[in-house]
């Protein structure tokens, strides 16, 4: 089972107390109930906050960046838990599965250090693979989307020039890190 934290709803704007602890103003919350987890959660993609926050309300220890998800209430959110821990559960159905998006460095880093190099090098006489790597290096590209096509036929391209197996070519089409 994946690292999942429930951080439950998000203050928005503090509450104010008097000196005694009696509640003056409620606080407001951002709509939804969140949750984290230290890998993404395939069953959830439904559900991933996008934009991804740039801060967390919890961070882990060595660094791992979260990823976050935003669940329209707390029963939803109850039900998906569940359903980590029996797959067959009723009552769930996961939401259509959205293709992940990950930054220019994240799709780069989906990649074994030997696969960067090889590319690079390859690159330097493949038209096609120059002109795929040099979209993906493009400042404007803010995110890649795994689903699109061109990003697809670009990750079988690298398969049929040898530079990564049909696995590898399966995991970083699903955003699994190696």
């Amino acid at each position: 089972m994946k690292n999942i934290d429930v951080i439950g709803k998000i203050v928005d704007t503090q509450g104010t107390y008097d000196d005694e602890g009696n509640e003056l103003t409620a606080p407001t919350y951002i709509a939804g109930v969140y949750a984290q987890a230290t890998q993404a959660v395939p069953e959830w993609v439904g559900y991933l906050e996008d934009p991804q926050p740039t801060s967390f309300t919890r961070v882990y220890a060595g660094g791992a960046t979260p990823t976050r998800y935003k669940f329209p209430d707390e029963a939803s959110l109850e039900i998906a838990l569940e359903a980590m821990e029996e797959p067959s559960s009723p009552g769930w159905t996961p939401p259509a599965v959205a293709a992940p998006l990950v930054s220019p460095v994240e799709f780069k880093l989906l990649f074994t250090a030997q696969e960067r190099v090889a590319i690079k090098q390859l690159r330097a006489t493949d038209e096609l693979l120059e002109d795929f790597m040099s979209i993906i290096e493009d400042p404007r590209l803010t995110h890649v989307n795994l689903g699109l096509s061109s990003v697809i036929e670009g990750v079988d391209y690298l398969v049929s020039v040898e530079v990564i197996s049909l696995q590898r070519a399966a995991a970083v089409k699903t955003g699994e890190f190696s």
